[in-house]
């Protein structure tokens, strides 16, 4: 398993990921740029919720960051 994700991180940021897992409720993920550094085994991947974490979209991407950015918090309704 290796797909792009967004995940809802700490204070509501939008973040793009790597999911590489799941587990017991948890979506395994990781920093895209850091998927041959996960494959040597010199990183490892994060669990998140998986309530948490979203089908990857650009253009929903690019407005979440934006609205994070400009200090909204709610737009993940």
């Amino acid at each position: 398993m290796s797909r792009n994700v967004l995940v809802r991180a700490f204070a509501a940021e939008p973040v793009a990921m790597m999911a590489v897992g799941m587990e017991r409720g948890l979506v395994y993920v990781a920093n895209p740029n850091s998927a041959e550094r996960l494959k040597m085994g010199l990183t490892e991947a994060v669990g998140v919720p998986e309530e948490d974490v979203f089908d990857f979209d650009a253009d929903i991407y690019r407005e979440f960051k934006k609205r994070w950015e400009l200090g909204e918090r709610d737009f993940w309704r």
